[in-house]
């Protein structure tokens, strides 16, 4: 069985299951990029998804936890934005002191 084939079989198996019907990026990657890639470029040692799975869960996962569970969607863009604005308020300041040190 090639790439190609388990790709049908896993949607057509699981489809019914999946309130996306089986629309996962990973699969979708997997059977259409993939393989042209390796025999582009060899091998993808550096595939990984983990990056954007840590990304997820520290801009999505955490700020959802922090809501009260209504109108979650603009308390999580709150939070996200508040985090921003921190983390470039902090930089502004050490860049500042940065230069003033020199």
């Amino acid at each position: 069985m090639n790439i190609t084939e388990f790709c049908q079989e896993f949607v057509t198996i699981f489809s019914e299951y999946s309130p996306s019907q089986c629309k996962i990026p990973k699969l979708h990657i997997l059977r259409y990029h993939v393989i042209p890639s390796i025999r582009l470029y060899g091998s993808m040692n550096g595939m990984s998804t983990e990056t954007y799975e840590t990304l997820h869960k520290s801009n999505v996962k955490n700020p959802y936890r922090m809501t009260n569970k209504r109108d979650h969607v603009q308390q999580m863009l709150k939070t996200v934005c508040y985090i921003i604005y921190y983390l470039h308020q902090c930089l502004s300041l050490s860049i500042l002191t940065v230069k003033l040190l020199y």
